[in-house]
């Protein structure tokens, strides 16, 4: 079998090659480029010594891969960390009067301390900084650090986790350098923090700080979570309460992108995998995958400030002519849709009720995505995980479905659910392709709209 083309492998949702990746790290924009930095491990399909690993793109969607950037040295294997453009040279590491790229990462020896690598080809090599660690043990298993420059108080900023539910504040003129600022607790979160400001939509001008710890225990099925409050500079200050970034059993290691172009904010995540020293995926080269870069918006909501999240637009480039359906309707039982083949589709739908109990997407025979109306609670494949969705007599979704995996957008984008395929479930599916299919319960159901896109695969194989 060609690499890219292996049974379960994804087709655009982002893999490598063949290893393991786990945390995105590095993510930064540059001169028409978005670098995408991976936790690595080439030579095997569990997590083993950590490389960043290096893939770049013009619209975040189609991808090449890249020689692996950062290897492991004397002062431990590359853990997670964040890259910025040193728009003024602050760091001084630049040259022929280019701003260099900067890449701080934890180095994961004894004891964990930060470092720092730069890049004066725009991203092409990169260099370990002479007098690493620019950051010295702080506390527990500090790692993870996340640089930002900070109009307002004209300095760097570099939040890192502690350890347990703490994560401190640093600040720095030149990156080289650097003096805590404060320290502060958010319950129920840890890792890869994330710290942002965003424009409130229909403000007038308001805005606020957004802080996103992106990794939890997928065995117990928790999940990243933020919080929007006020950063001054020196310290962040809760506003809201501790909210899931999405539900389901696989989302793990989040961070979003440094000097994305038109102040978007994109969101990058780890769909996670299994632990236990096997892949996945048996016999399949890879283990780990990431799921479509999300855009981030911040809106005021019934419940107060909340982020919504959806695909990327330039998402909508892979999709191929769309099977449509409008104003159908559909008795008790399963029903195929007609015309629609493949193992990777974009699902845009509005559904109303009628008098049925649940609906349910079936691919290849999975039981897939589900509705309860009654209960208005989604579920995603796994049975064990949902999520109250609330609707307003419609139900509006859009689906992701791409082979192994799987992620359903609430209106707006308020609410996220999603899964991988495991081996216990892919015993169940078929070489043979099986055609989507809905499943109604109890009652009658209508279909106002529905448009399923084959989506066109990102990889250019062998």
């Amino acid at each position: 079998m060609k690499h890219y083309m292996e049974r379960h492998r994804p087709q655009y949702h982002f893999s490598m090659k063949k290893g393991w990746i786990n945390d995105p790290n590095g993510l930064v924009y540059f001169d028409g480029t978005y670098h995408l930095f991976c936790q690595h491990n080439p030579d095997a399909v569990k997590w083993g010594p950590m490389r960043w690993s290096h893939a770049t793109s013009p619209d975040m969607v189609n991808w090449t891969e890249q020689p692996i950037a950062l290897f492991p040295d004397d002062s431990g294997t590359m853990y997670s960390g964040s890259a910025v453009v040193d728009w003024e040279n602050t760091s001084g590491l630049g040259s022929g009067g280019n701003p260099p790229l900067l890449a701080f990462y934890t180095a994961a020896g004894k004891p964990f301390t930060q470092g720092l690598a730069f890049s004066n080809d725009k991203g092409h090599t990169w260099k370990k900084y002479d007098g690493n660690p620019v950051l010295g043990h702080v506390e527990g298993s500090n790692r993870d650090p996340k640089v930002f420059w900070h109009v307002q108080s004209k300095r760097w900023i570099m939040v890192l986790y502690l350890d347990k539910h703490s994560f401190a504040i640093f600040g720095s003129d030149n990156t080289l350098k650097w003096e805590e600022l404060s320290r502060f607790d958010i319950p129920g979160s840890n890792e890869c923090p994330d710290l942002f400001e965003m424009p409130v939509e229909g403000g007038g001008g308001e805005s606020k700080w957004v802080f996103l710890a992106g990794a939890g225990s997928f065995s117990r099925g928790e999940c990243a979570r933020y919080v929007v409050g006020y950063f001054d500079g020196r310290a962040f200050s809760p506003e809201s309460e501790s909210i899931a970034i999405e539900w389901g059993a696989w989302n793990y290691s989040t961070q979003t992108y440094s000097d994305a172009p038109d102040g978007r904010r994109i969101f990058v995540s780890w769909f996670s995998t299994a632990f236990n020293g096997s892949a996945a995926f048996p016999g399949n080269p890879f283990n780990g995958q990431y799921r479509v870069p999300w855009e981030l918006r911040l809106l005021r909501t019934e419940d107060g400030l909340r982020l919504a999240r959806l695909p990327v637009k330039e998402l909508n480039s892979l999709r191929g002519t769309a099977v449509k359906l409008s104003g159908v309707s559909y008795t008790s039982g399963i029903h195929e849709i007609g015309g629609v083949r493949g193992r990777s589709m974009d699902i845009e739908c509005v559904i109303t009720p009628n008098g049925a109990r649940s609906v349910e997407f079936q691919f290849e025979g999975v039981e897939a995505v589900s509705y309860e109306f009654g209960t208005q609670t989604l579920r995603v494949l796994d049975r064990v995980h949902q999520w109250p969705l609330e609707d307003d007599g419609t139900l509006k979704l859009r689906v992701l479905f791409d082979v192994n995996c799987i992620e359903v957008f609430g209106p707006q984008g308020l609410k996220v659910m999603s899964s991988i395929y495991l081996p216990e479930t892919l015993e169940h599916q078929y070489e043979s392709e099986r055609p989507l299919s809905l499943e109604v319960e109890g009652g009658p159901l209508k279909v106002e709209s529905m448009a399923v896109y084959p989506v066109s695969s990102i990889w250019r194989t062998e």
